[in-house]
């Protein structure tokens, strides 16, 4: 996270992510500043922190994922090194409640 007299003014979330089909990876899963603070190193330097953190963990590369829409954070993403690798779209499914039995047990 970034601070300036307690005010937070942007913040990270840097993760491993271990699967079987690779050998593993850092990824950001957030990268926030403030509208009022963009284009004033934030970014750079959280990624940079990321980098660090994910060098010392041990994972060879750093990977994000940014909506399609979003042209000026890929600029951005571009400007600090970072490379496109493929588009993609997510899909999702709503899970219900389960339904609970007269006896207390779920169905």
């Amino acid at each position: 996270m970034a601070f300036k007299s307690e005010q937070l003014l942007g913040l990270c979330h840097v993760q491993g992510v271990h699967l079987i089909a690779s050998d593993g990876y850092a990824e950001i899963s957030a990268l926030v500043v403030s509208h009022a603070h963009h284009r004033q190193g934030i970014g750079q330097a959280l990624v940079a922190y990321a980098k660090n953190w994910a060098a010392e963990k041990g994972y060879p590369r750093l990977r994000l994922r940014s909506g399609l829409h979003r042209k000026h954070a890929h600029l951005f993403y571009q400007a600090i090194g970072f490379t496109q690798q493929r588009a993609s779209y997510a899909f999702e499914v709503n899970i219900p409640a389960p339904t609970v039995l007269s006896s207390g047990e779920t169905a």
